[in-house]
């Protein structure tokens, strides 16, 4: 390659590498979630009133579908219904990568939703009898 050519993509480069944070790059397109087996066994879990399971569970979801503040429902017939708020929080590794970018991929990976991850990621749940 002539250095005219390489004069020419290395700035194309640079900038297609720095627009990019690491959790655009590194991060996957989805999250776990895991909802250990609890009281009563094999309760059926909801997210955002959508059925994705049974307890116990684990599975990939997309990182677009658990957004802060989703609801993950734990429901079984007999039982009160347990809810839990889903809290997403910057991914500590995918931010000190970013700031190596000089912020800017701290920037974009905020952006777009992929510096942050659920936290906690891992569900236990005790459902109460209801009262007849």
């Amino acid at each position: 390659m002539s250095l005219k050519k390489i004069l020419f993509f290395a700035p194309l480069l640079f900038i297609v590498t720095i627009s990019s944070g690491c959790a655009t790059l590194f991060g996957g397109k989805t999250n776990t979630l895991i909802v250990e087996q609890g009281t009563p066994p094999d309760a059926n879990i909801y997210l955002d009133n959508q059925k994705i399971g049974t307890a116990p569970f684990k599975a990939k979801i997309n990182k677009y579908v658990i957004q802060h503040g989703s609801k993950l429902e734990f429901r079984k017939e007999g039982f009160i219904t347990d809810t839990v708020i889903i809290l997403r929080r910057p991914h500590p590794w995918y931010t000190i990568g970013d700031i190596f970018t000089l912020g800017i991929g701290l920037l974009i990976d905020a952006a777009d939703g992929a510096l942050f991850r659920p936290r906690p990621n891992k569900f236990q749940y005790t459902l109460k009898k209801n009262k007849p």
